[in-house]
């Protein structure tokens, strides 16, 4: 008992430092930069409080495609693409080349994991192509560099699902190769 009574004041200042430092802790993780990227199963889910916004090369997003005219930017510099959606169903999307990062968009059909594309093999003449789950998709930005993205699922609100939402594996290629493996 003794040793409370000589250390009290030290005790106190001991205890209000750390709850001011928890305090903090807790008052940033509800701040930037944690609402605008939230890891959940090893999917990056852009959230309504960021910029739609992801440098990284490589990975799997998901976010609503009903909010930000249905705009999600990968990718930074010369290796940006604005890629674009819109709803189709529950099956399939509607992906665009509106962005004024993005020169092509493709739609490829039939192709595992692993297999060769080359780009020329197919089809880029229109605005837009409508993606079914488990396909890929290939956007080409104005430097030429490509985006493939395989589409994993999607939510559709008037569909019976409780969001909008498109999930998809993407990979930004660092070269200007037209041929490459699929993801």
């Amino acid at each position: 008992m003794d040793f409370l009574k000589d250390n009290i004041d030290w005790i106190y200042t001991t205890l209000l430092t750390i709850g001011l430092v928890l305090g903090a802790v807790v008052w940033l993780w509800g701040r930037f930069p944690f609402k605008v990227i939230k890891k959940t199963n090893q999917v990056k889910r852009i959230q309504k409080t960021s910029n739609f916004s992801l440098a990284s090369k490589s990975g799997k997003v998901s976010f609503d495609y009903s909010t930000n005219n249905g705009l999600v930017v990968l990718g930074e510099k010369d290796i940006k693409f604005g890629a674009k959606f819109s709803k189709a169903s529950d099956s399939t999307i509607h992906v665009y080349n509106d962005h004024s990062t993005i020169s092509k968009v493709l739609r490829v059909k039939n192709l595992k994991s692993g297999d060769i594309i080359n780009i020329n093999d197919f089809d880029n003449s229109s605005r837009s192509y409508t993606i079914g789950v488990g396909e890929l998709f290939i956007l080409e930005n104005h430097n030429g560099y490509f985006l493939q993205g395989r589409l994993e699922s999607i939510k559709d609100d008037r569909r019976g699902d409780d969001r909008d939402e498109v999930c998809f594996d993407y990979q930004i290629l660092d070269s200007q190769n037209t041929v490459f493996k699929a993801i």
